[in-house]
């Protein structure tokens, strides 16, 4: 019989013991991150990640609730909708007020696996777009803002790393002057590519190599051979026509930040065998629609689960945690702005917006529900004790 039980992305999981087959299959494989995400995903919104209780006001009516926490991971869209939210309204009040540009920094496909293989490199990534763009503007004598943000998956859910960075078309110079930067394609490519080719040319010792680049890393020659010839070709690097503010590549970045890479909105169909789901292709412009086998789906969803404490978001310039407190003043004072109040942005607050639903007040007399009571959920360690039975749906 065809369902699809697409109440959550989770259920994609659990129902048919999708996931749990797959765990007793490639157990030993599994990275421990990808355990943990997969067990506060099944764990959200249930009793094991505990509960709050609240009571009406109201003596007479008695009527009381209990709301489940969420596990507050970026890989549930449940959670992932509320940390975005707060994210965007963060940024817009942080960052200031002038041209911002998009730039992506992209790679050819044939390096895409040994990021795969090997993921902590994925750490310099951002790093070296970074470096890029700082370095061009030390040449104009100015320090700009700049945020980035990974990403390792293409709309298709396909492994892509890539870098997006956001970089406010101007900056600082010593005397404290707004100078405007103009940023030249050619030069960004050139310099991305020499710095992502000497990264491999130097990790060389330490690099994983993946079964499709076993033979051209036989040897250091033939590896700096294959590098070469990589060296020689063009890179693509996109930069966005300037912005007056950053508030589109805010709302562009924030689609993917805070989410999974293949939302359940996106997903059409499951029989328990395969997965269907759609995006929009980026050569078409169209919506395509492809299927996997549920193995196939899981290890797709899994590959892009970050290690733990692993920063997608990234600052530098006047943005760098360690000197935004003095260069952040100058930069609003020469633009002629003030720090913005953070708009604190609440679960109840979001329901009302979207649903028009008040989650405080009663359903029965309409009064406002109290804090009466909270109970503690399980630790991680203790999920684990449970992983069939949540993986299963049968955790009480």
């Amino acid at each position: 019989m065809e369902y699809k039980p697409f109440l959550r992305l989770r259920h994609v999981f659990q129902t048919d013991q999708t996931w749990w087959d797959f765990y007793a299959k490639y157990s030993n494989r599994i990275r421990s991150a990808v355990l943990d995400t997969m067990l506060k995903l099944f764990a959200c919104g249930t009793p094991a990640m505990g509960f709050a209780t609240f009571r009406c006001e109201h003596h007479g009516c008695g009527h009381t609730k209990r709301i489940a926490f969420s596990c507050k991971s970026r890989y549930c869209p449940t959670c992932g909708n509320k940390a975005t939210e707060q994210w965007v309204q963060a940024q817009l009040n942080v960052l200031p007020v002038t041209q911002w540009q998009h730039i992506t920094f992209t790679m050819p496909c044939q390096l895409w696996p040994l990021f795969a293989a090997n993921r902590r490199l994925l750490n310099c990534l951002s790093t070296l777009a970074a470096k890029v763009c700082l370095d061009w503007c030390a040449t104009h004598g100015v320090t700009p803002g700049i945020f980035t943000a990974l990403h390792t998956h293409g709309r298709d859910g396909c492994w892509h790393p890539h870098v997006h960075l956001s970089i406010t078309a101007g900056g600082l110079t010593k005397d404290e002057i707004w100078k405007k930067v103009t940023f030249h394609r050619e030069s960004l490519m050139k310099q991305w590519r020499y710095q992502i080719i000497t990264l491999l040319r130097q990790e060389y010792p330490n690099l994983i190599l993946p079964k499709l680049l076993k033979t051209v890393g036989e040897s250091k020659a033939t590896w700096n051979k294959f590098l070469e010839y990589h060296y020689d070709r063009y890179w693509n690097i996109h930069i966005a026509k300037p912005t007056e503010d950053a508030r589109q590549t805010i709302n562009y970045l924030s689609r993917y930040l805070k989410r999974p890479p293949i939302s359940y909105t996106r997903l059409t169909h499951y029989n328990g065998r395969t997965v269907t789901y759609t995006f929009t292709s980026h050569r078409t412009n169209k919506t395509e629609t492809i299927e996997l086998s549920t193995e196939e789906f899981i290890k797709r969803f899994a590959r892009h689960i970050h290690d733990r404490c692993f920063r997608v978001i990234r600052y530098y310039g006047f943005l760098a945690t360690r000197v935004r407190t003095k260069l952040l003043p100058a930069v609003y004072k020469v633009l002629n702005q003030s720090v913005r109040k953070v708009v604190k942005i609440t679960h109840a607050a979001m329901l009302k917006r979207f649903v028009k639903v008040d989650p405080r007040a009663c359903i029965l007399c309409g009064g406002r529900m109290l804090f009466s009571g909270m109970q503690y959920g399980k630790s991680l360690a203790e999920l684990r004790e449970h992983h069939q039975a949540l993986a299963t749906m049968k955790f009480c």
